[in-house]
């Protein structure tokens, strides 16, 4: 792994994640569940990985 921190990889990760988002996609459906999922997932993550941070990329 490179010398990225964490907090640069929440905000890479939610980024990623509002790239991904099923609602600012034109998914079919069953491919919108998944991204969805994924969304919720990588968002969490994210949470995970900036702590105390998070504010900062969500804002």
């Amino acid at each position: 792994m490179n010398n990225i921190d964490q907090f640069e990889q929440a905000n890479l990760i939610a980024t990623i994640a509002s790239t991904l988002d099923s609602e600012k996609n034109e998914f079919p459906d069953d491919a919108q569940v998944i991204a969805k999922i994924c969304v919720d997932n990588l968002h969490e993550l994210a949470h995970k990985l900036a702590g105390n941070e998070v504010y900062k990329i969500y804002t």
